[in-house]
């Protein structure tokens, strides 16, 4: 604990940082969930182990472990393409995508950062108004590896097909609850409480500092998060889907997930 500390403080020193967090899990327990600096440079607010943080892509093993809660109840298939579960017009790729194709990054589209950050939440619509239309498909599903925020966009969007709720609200109902994640969420904004717990944005020359921007694809990298609950995360992976006795994901999908 005491090198963690000392590294994190010289991480802040070193890049200017006004605050960070930090979680460590040791064979499944929690050993450290703690807070450094400040959350906002303005309020000199401290950094708790509660306090809300973006994590960008970090977002999208959460989106993947939710996945694995609807393949286990048999309302997914990762080998089934994934214009079976829609019906937009949009999909009508050459070949067929599955969502083990959009989970190991190998569906074959253009890499673009199309419908990302927004440094007006007023700007971001629904995730089908930022999804679409969607990245050319330039090489065969499953020949070539190659890092997509889309992936995990278009499978958000298959979550709310065939759960009949947004992402935000599924991701809640699916894993952010039962996990007993409080201090999570994909909502942008999120509830009041959470949002004036949240750190702030901080760049020297950034459109969003200071604010809480929006992410159009929000599967992608929208989720607010705290140490605490990414260290509950952390337990449910490495315990075989069990947090605090509860059996949150089977053991069999977590396999299938981390496969």
């Amino acid at each position: 604990e005491s090198i963690v500390r000392e590294r994190v403080q010289e991480s802040l020193d070193e890049h200017d940082l006004p605050g960070a967090t930090v979680g460590v899990v040791t064979d499944g327990t929690v050993t450290m969930a703690d807070g450094f600096g400040v959350a906002d440079r303005d309020t000199q607010t401290p950094v708790e182990a509660t306090t809300p943080f973006r994590i960008g892509s970090v977002s999208k093993p959460v989106v993947w472990t939710a996945v694995s809660r609807l393949v286990e109840r048999g309302d997914l298939d990762l080998e089934t393409p994934v214009s079976t579960y829609l019906d937009d017009e949009y999909v009508s790729w050459d070949d067929p995508v599955t969502l083990a194709d959009l989970a190991t990054h190998s569906a074959g589209f253009e890499s673009t950062n199309q419908g990302m950050w927004y440094a007006d939440l007023d700007d971001v619509g629904s995730l089908t108004d930022h999804l679409y239309p969607m990245p050319a498909q330039v090489r065969s599903p499953g020949t070539v590896g190659s890092y997509a925020n889309h992936g995990p966009a278009l499978a958000g969007h298959v979550v709310e097909a065939v759960t009949g709720m947004s992402f935000a609200a599924a991701m809640d109902d699916l894993l952010l609850d039962p996990a007993g994640m409080s201090q999570s969420s994909f909502h942008q904004p999120p509830d009041p409480a959470l949002l004036d717990a949240h750190a702030s944005a901080h760049g020297s020359r950034s459109a969003i500092d200071g604010k809480f921007a929006g992410l159009g694809i929000a599967p992608a990298g929208a989720l607010s998060a705290s140490a605490k609950d990414m260290a509950r995360f952390m337990q449910l992976h490495v315990n075989g889907g069990r947090v605090d006795g509860e059996q949150v994901v089977s053991a069999n999908a977590l396999e299938g997930m981390h496969q």
